[in-house]
C-alpha cells in the first residue's frame, strides 16, 4: 500500500488529474446506469381481443374481426394532395402536358391490378403499368406515378 502511495507522490500533476478523472467517470458510469434487471418472459393480456395461449405447434392467426385480411388489401389510386390521378400512356413526364397521352382522369381511391416491373426515369422507380378495375376507367389500362398507388 506504501508503494502505491509513494507512486502517486511521484506523480505529475496532469497523470493525478487523468486518474481522477477517470475514477470519477466510472463512479458516473455506475450511479446513472442502474444493473440490468432480469426480464420477465410472461404476458399479461386482458379484455375480449386478448390473444392468450399455452403452446404452439403451429401457425397463429389471431382475427379481431375489425381489419380487412391481407387477402382483402388491394391496390388502389390515391393523390396525396387531394383530387383524381392522371393516368398516361407513355411513362414519361413529359406526357403530363400532351393531352393525347392521357388515358384517364382516374378517381382517388380506383381498384387497380399492376402489371409487370416498375419503371425507372431520372435514375428513380418511378412508373407502374396499372389497369382500372372499377369507375369510369374501368378496364382501361395505362401508367400511374408510383407516388399515386396505394395499399388499402
Amino acid at each position: 500500500m506504501r508503494s502505491l502511495f509513494n507512486q502517486y507522490k511521484r506523480m505529475s500533476f496532469a497523470m493525478k488529474f487523468g486518474l481522477w478523472g477517470s475514477l470519477a467517470s466510472i463512479l458516473g458510469l455506475f450511479i446513472a446506469l442502474p444493473p440490468f434487471q432480469a426480464q420477465s418472459q410472461g404476458v399479461s393480456t386482458q379484455g375480449n381481443q386478448s390473444p392468450a395461449f399455452g403452446s404452439n405447434s403451429g401457425s397463429v392467426i389471431i382475427n379481431y374481426n375489425n381489419a380487412t385480411s391481407p387477402a382483402e388489401r388491394r391496390h388502389v389510386l390515391k393523390n396525396a394532395k387531394g383530387g383524381a390521378v392522371l393516368v398516361v400512356g407513355k411513362p414519361t413526364v413529359q406526357v403530363a402536358s400532351d393531352q393525347s397521352e392521357h388515358v384517364c382522369m382516374a378517381i382517388a381511391g380506383t381498384p387497380i391490378t399492376l402489371n409487370g416491373k416498375p419503371v425507372q426515369e431520372f435514375g428513380i422507380d418511378m412508373w407502374q403499368k396499372v389497369q382500372m378495375m372499377e369507375g369510369p376507367c374501368k378496364g382501361k389500362t395505362g401508367w400511374a406515378a408510383l407516388e399515386n398507388i396505394s395499399i388499402e
